[in-house]
């Protein structure tokens, strides 16, 4: 498993040039856990999607990146069990692993590195939280010139304000529309299965 110290060689990650890189961001404990103040009582569908998405990419050997939360207060504490990976979701060898303690995949100086080495020229961000660390990733992306497209359907957001989760998560993507392409489960597996066909 790659390091976030190390130095990223994309080129080892990618099946080809045209492949994606999928980026699962935050599928961590915290957001799946009752009882906790971030719990997304509504995440079984984004969960569905973005295990399916995750399936999809180990059986096609698409570059895959790991980006997680990590805090040393009451939340996202990695001496806690809700900053660890959600079961299934753990990184394995051959797949990169980022860490950073602001919303922002970005804010990960080697996350950054990778993404102007040539992730940014094709990824797919997936994962919690849309209404923040989702969004403040695809703007960073946009602000850089990269494109990043956002399954939408692969992520959640917890309830805002006067806003439920589903209010919440349908206005995040509003939102992330205006800088990102907004993409499905499905058609990221349709688009990824054509590409490596005629590719």
């Amino acid at each position: 498993m790659l390091e976030e110290h190390d130095i990223i060689p994309l080129s080892r990650f990618r099946r080809c040039e045209i492949a994606p890189l999928i980026i699962f961001l935050d599928m961590q404990v915290e957001f799946v856990s009752a009882g906790r103040l971030l719990h997304i009582r509504n995440a079984a569908r984004a969960l569905s999607n973005a295990t399916h998405l995750l399936t999809h990419a180990r059986s096609n050997g698409l570059a895959i990146a790991h980006c997680r939360y990590r805090h040393s207060g009451n939340y996202f504490n990695p001496n806690t069990p809700y900053s660890t990976w959600i079961e299934g979701f753990e990184p394995n060898g051959s797949e990169m692993v980022f860490e950073r303690g602001k919303p922002s995949g970005y804010t990960n100086a080697s996350f950054e590195r990778m993404m102007e080495s040539g992730g940014g020229r094709n990824a797919i961000l997936v994962g919690f939280m849309g209404s923040t660390s989702c969004l403040a990733t695809l703007i960073d992306a946009h602000e850089r010139g990269h494109h990043v497209k956002f399954a939408h359907d692969a992520s959640a957001s917890i309830a805002s304000g006067h806003m439920s989760e589903v209010q919440a998560h349908r206005a995040a993507i509003h939102v992330a529309s205006h800088f990102s392409d907004l993409v499905t489960t499905e058609e990221i597996v349709t688009q990824t299965v054509l590409e490596f066909r005629h590719g």
